[in-house]
């Protein structure tokens, strides 16, 4: 075992964040199980709860009179424009969590007519659709926790947007199999990342205010740690390349993250389904 990751074991989690300079460095594990064992993983009710609230003040900014976009909404807003049809817009969306991709979408594409179904944990469920129903968007926004399900009720989506999400499952490869599934005319992949040669298997840790504008009142900060997969480039693109031509792809802003020795830079593409 190197230091690092009995750094990791060892140190209470503030000193091991404070460790780490605010850099996205996990120690390297044999597989994705023995990783989650080491965590609480990704149904969290605390994380769904920061992650409504967060949505709830994005909608603030996008639902000004003057909306403002993050460059991370405006990427996925692009990908919309694309794939929309006839101002119709269907869309299957992997791990969007509490629905915020809608939202930003929603607001840039006022007239569009959209159907967005979201696959998520059963905590982050719950919670996006207590705030689409806030919101009054259950008409739009729908909530699943399979991909049969999701396919079920969007059966031909126009676009299949997957932000973060692949690297968060034990088979990444497995996981973009039922991607290319769904026959969708795009694909967006945004803030992943691809390994040289092998999978690599890590754990993320950070405060649970880190990417959240505020924490609900009440809610105190901690750390939360999940389980992530990084698969080979080669593999992925030679599985996504059997069905979809990239079209663009998109040097992401986001932090190298260091798993072991290995340095692995933000990736994301769009692709259309070959004809």
């Amino acid at each position: 075992m190197n230091l690092r990751r009995l750094a990791y074991y060892l140190l209470p989690p503030l000193i091991y964040d404070t460790a780490r300079k605010r850099r996205n460095i996990s120690p390297q594990f044999n597989s994705y199980e023995e990783a989650a064992a080491t965590c609480s993983g990704y149904d969290d009710p605390d994380i769904a709860a920061a992650i409504a609230h967060h949505t709830r003040l994005l909608c603030g900014r996008l639902n000004a009179p003057v909306p403002r976009f993050t460059a991370g909404e405006i990427k996925t807003v692009w990908a919309a424009r694309e794939a929309i049809c006839g101002g119709v817009l269907d869309v299957i969306d992997f791990g969007g969590a509490c629905g915020c991709h809608y939202y930003a979408v929603r607001a840039a594409l006022p007239d569009a007519v959209i159907d967005w179904h979201v696959i998520e944990t059963d905590a982050m469920t719950t919670a996006g659709t207590r705030l689409a129903a806030e919101r009054h968007a259950t008409h739009e926004l729908h909530f699943h926790e399979t991909w049969e399900s999701a396919r079920e009720d969007c059966p031909a989506p126009d676009l299949v947007h997957s932000s973060s999400a692949i690297i968060c499952t034990a088979r990444p490869l497995d996981s973009l199999e039922e991607h290319i599934a769904c026959g969708a005319r795009y694909m967006l992949f945004t803030r992943i990342g691809l390994t040289e040669d092998v999978p690599l298997y890590a754990v993320q840790a950070r405060p649970l205010s880190k990417g959240v504008k505020a924490l609900p009142d009440g809610m105190r900060d901690r750390m939360v740690r999940y389980p992530l997969t990084w698969p080979p480039c080669r593999f992925f693109m030679r599985t996504l390349e059997r069905a979809y031509r990239i079209v663009a792809e998109m040097e992401e802003e986001n932090p190298i993250f260091t798993v072991g020795e290995e340095k692995i830079a933000g990736w994301g593409c769009l692709a259309r389904r070959k004809e």
